[in-house]
């Protein structure tokens, strides 16, 4: 019970860190969007809990087939840090805007119709991987999923997470967080993407490259 207590508070901490902290500093506590904002983070990676209470603990981080590579670690760290400052970066512009985009309502919509769709595709990617959500490495009795939105995407997961935080950008009205999240984003991920698939692919072989030429990557049509 301890355990779940602290992994509960460390996930409204961290969010609260990411969100709450610099609209304490730069914004009014009391505005309704870094509130809501706050419960789309925390409902999308409280599915992280979700996976441990039921599958138990995530492997062990050294694991992860990315950190185990120089150039994996430091494509994660420009991720992290990257994730950071684009989404202080929007509050910021938020209150203290270069350009007044202040009155486009229509942005407010669009970034929670984003944050909101980014929290369902979560849920459901990670219910369909049930324990193979997890860090970047095989298990013993790993299967490859292709059932639910794994017809059309290998990544959903990843997908749901630029939903959420390029949402919040847009929902923060900030140009300039939006376009450092991207950048970030697909440089980083795009590295996490190769190890996945050649890790699949040498995993499941030929199964995996026909799935390969069935589905995208992470955006339908596109990419």
């Amino acid at each position: 019970m301890h355990q779940k207590t602290l992994i509960i508070f460390k996930l409204l901490f961290l969010q609260a860190f990411i969100i709450i902290l610099p609209g304490w500093v730069w914004g009014d506590l009391t505005d309704w969007k870094l509130w809501l904002s706050y419960l789309c983070f925390v409902l999308l990676f409280s599915r992280s809990i979700r996976r441990e209470l039921k599958y138990g603990n995530f492997s062990d981080r050294k694991t992860d087939q990315q950190i185990q590579t120089k150039s994996g670690r430091l494509f994660y760290m420009v991720l992290l840090i990257g994730i950071f400052l684009s989404l202080w970066l929007s509050i910021y512009d938020y209150y203290h805007p270069i350009f007044d985009w202040t009155y486009w309502i229509a942005l407010d919509y669009l970034g929670m119709v984003s944050m909101i769709t980014g929290v369902i595709l979560n849920f459901h990617a990670a219910s369909i991987l049930g324990e193979f959500y997890d860090r970047l490495n095989i298990s013993s009795n790993h299967k490859l999923i292709k059932n639910g939105i794994y017809k059309i995407l290998r990544h959903p997961i990843y997908t749901s997470y630029y939903l959420l935080f390029s949402g919040f950008c847009i929902f923060f009205h900030s140009p300039l967080g939006i376009a450092l999240l991207t950048l970030i984003f697909f440089v980083s991920y795009s590295n996490r993407i190769r190890i996945e698939e050649k890790m699949l692919l040498e995993t499941f072989g030929e199964e995996y490259r026909l799935y390969m030429q069935q589905t995208w990557r992470f955006i339908p049509f596109i990419y």
